[in-house]
């Protein structure tokens, strides 16, 4: 099939407008390589279509026409998208305050800003978290909340249970992420052992009117997941004693920990919220789907939710996509998302996205590959994903790059590096977990 020109002036100027960001190694990648460029064109469009600038204006509308008065609200934006939904929501409606964390400071207007961290709580975390809850009470019954709500959100907004110190916070999640806990699991525990997560902050903000606008980097889970759910009514979650037991930590965890965790569940009152999900990861998917129908492509999505260790969903999907691909003459491509996990089985460098791509290696037969993380940052690399191809191949082979020992020493960043196609955005201001493509 005959491809149109790929419009990448429009893509790239569209994202800078958005968020600020595009693939700034792009030459680097696309070096004697310009079959790669339609992947990263429909990767941008992808992070275009979730930027907040874009995104948050219509849930306001939304909102608008449900009757929620807006003006004059109180804003409280946690996540990785806090800066970019601010701002986007100072353009629209007048506030009369408000409290971001956001992973850098930046202007926000009246709004405080706050530093937190990502994915473990910041030094500092307890002495912010006693500064929202104070901020929270100070709300009353006349007062609108609009809170802004994106993934990154649980590390970055945290106050321990009484018991609980934030230093086992800490060392309890960094050992759930290395086991390679699935984000409902995740936030299965850290909930228990938090005054904010599963509608606690909600608690802390009756009687306010208390209005959400969500960017959900949680696929195919609901949207009390998001952050875990600090404004929002909880819901059943995997029950974290079993979580702990079934990833071998029990022995490992903060004895206060384990004791939080054994205690019954007290659960927050039922509370009144109006929810708006702005964007989710089929947003993305889908803007990559009509951006490959303005170049003359046809995609489709694949039904089926990435999830579960990143090297084994990456060669399934890559085995069934390229399988489709040969059936199905008149398509172009596949299009996919979710997100996945990495048990870290060494001390290297890498994400989700570059082991997922890496676990697609020893079955890959051709076409081109490509993955990252909205957010930009891809596990413990500066990179947001990277390319899989023949190029990267006969690369690896001429620089002597064994991809079995990569994986087996979860290394997939320097592999990568080294194969002269990592993807890297810087972050992105935005978060709807994982999305990757093949072309055939």
């Amino acid at each position: 099939m005959e491809r149109a020109a790929c419009p990448s002036l429009f893509f790239a100027g569209m994202l800078n407008t958005m968020t600020g960001s595009t693939i700034t190694n792009r030459q680097r990648i696309l070096k004697d390589v310009p079959e790669r460029r339609m992947v990263l064109e429909l990767l941008e469009a992808g992070l275009a279509a979730v930027a907040p600038a874009t995104l948050v204006p219509p849930s306001l509308q939304r909102l608008r026409e449900q009757g929620i008065p807006l003006e004059d609200c109180h804003v409280l934006a946690v996540g990785k998208a806090s800066v970019g939904m601010t701002q986007a929501v100072l353009r629209e409606v007048r506030v009369a305050s408000g409290l971001v964390i956001a992973l850098e400071p930046d202007d926000c207007g009246l709004c405080t800003v706050l530093t937190g961290r990502h994915p473990l709580p910041a030094h500092d975390a307890e002495e912010i978290g006693r500064q929202v809850l104070e901020w929270a009470q100070q709300r009353g019954a006349d007062d609108t909340v609009l809170c802004l709500l994106s993934g990154g959100g649980s590390a970055m907004l945290e106050l321990p249970i009484e018991g609980v110190s934030m230093d086992d916070i800490r060392r309890t999640t960094k050992l759930l992420l290395k086991a390679g806990a699935p984000i409902d699991a995740l936030n299965a525990v850290r909930s228990r052992l938090s005054q904010f997560k599963a509608g606690g902050l909600a608690q802390a903000l009756t009687p306010c009117t208390l209005v959400n606008i969500l960017v959900s980097d949680v696929p195919g889970h609901p949207p009390e997941i998001v952050a875990s759910g600090p404004t929002m009514t909880p819901i059943a979650t995997p029950d974290p004693v079993a979580v702990v037991r079934n990833l071998g930590l029990a022995g490992a965890l903060p004895r206060s920990v384990v004791d939080a965790l054994a205690r019954p569940a007290v659960l927050p009152d039922p509370c009144t919220v109006l929810t708006d999900v702005a964007a989710t990861n089929d947003t993305a998917l889908y803007a990559i789907v009509e951006a490959g129908a303005e170049m003359g492509l046809q995609l489709e999505v694949h039904p089926i939710v990435q999830r579960g260790e990143a090297r084994e969903a990456g060669r399934d999907f890559y085995g069934m996509a390229w399988q489709r691909l040969c059936e199905e003459s008149t398509l172009d491509g596949i299009v996919c998302g979710g997100e996945t996990t990495v048990s870290v089985q060494g001390s290297g460098r890498g994400g989700r996205n570059q082991e997922w791509l890496l676990g697609a290696l020893p079955v890959f037969q051709g076409g081109v590959l490509g993955s990252l993380g909205t957010d930009g940052i891809d596990g413990r690399s500066d990179h947001a994903g990277a390319i899989l191809d023949e190029t990267v191949l006969n690369v690896a082979n001429r620089a002597g790059l064994d991809p079995a020992d990569h994986l087996a020493r979860s290394d997939s960043a320097r592999f990568f590096s080294e194969a002269q196609s990592a993807i890297l955005t810087g972050p992105t201001g935005t978060n709807v977990a994982d999305i990757g493509l093949l072309l055939r």
